[in-house]
């Protein structure tokens, strides 16, 4: 984890001291990462960037391949490393 005080962190993606987001973007060990390593900024950013992901592959979360592809380019955009290194 990249924190550097209390509600501050350093952000994987654009490497800035940034305010931790006020609370997690979604359940689940991914979304603790994204919390203790993500600006908002950043996620923001991320959000744009995962409509498009979604809307380029047309992905359907109902299959867990779409999901696993999903979760594999928001980990590249925002520096986050492979999922079995986080095991």
């Amino acid at each position: 984890m990249a924190e550097t005080a209390s509600n501050t962190i350093v952000c994987r993606r654009c490497g800035q001291t940034q305010p931790q987001m006020p609370e997690r973007p979604f359940k689940g060990p991914l979304g603790e990462q994204v919390w203790a390593n993500v600006c908002a900024p950043c996620w923001k950013e991320w959000i744009h960037m995962g409509t498009k992901v979604i809307n380029e592959y047309r992905l359907n979360f109902a299959l867990p391949q779409h999901a696993e592809i999903y979760d594999q380019h928001l980990r590249e955009f925002l520096n986050l490393g492979p999922a079995e290194a986080q095991a």
